[in-house]
């Protein structure tokens, strides 16, 4: 081993030390994409999370939005098949002759 690096030492040039350089400079790199894919699968897993979460909020909000319209007193129409109309609907349709409309369309 002593033979290699008094070899070495009695050869240096340039041509050595580029050598060592592009080899520090491998290493290093190696080192540096390592750390970047293990950030970006890091990233990976939580952007899942998040999408999981999104289509939760979706269907919560969806939810909350059928409560409502059920449970609101002023909608002129409940969340229900057949239409089920409320007081206010009656109301409008009175003010606005559809129950003739209504009532030829519930026949055909």
């Amino acid at each position: 081993m002593e033979h290699i690096f008094d070899r070495l030492i009695d050869e240096l040039d340039t041509s050595v030390f580029v050598l060592l350089a592009l080899l520090a400079f491998a290493i290093w790199a190696a080192f540096k994409l390592g750390g970047w894919k293990q950030i970006f699968t890091q990233h990976a897993s939580r952007i899942d999370k998040i999408e999981d979460i999104g289509s939760k909020v979706i269907e919560l909000k969806t939810k909350v939005d059928l409560i409502y319209q059920y449970t609101n007193p002023n909608t002129p129409v409940r969340a229900a098949s057949p239409i089920n109309l409320t007081p206010v609907g009656e109301q409008i349709i009175k003010k606005s002759m559809l129950r003739i409309f209504l009532r030829v369309t519930a026949l055909s």
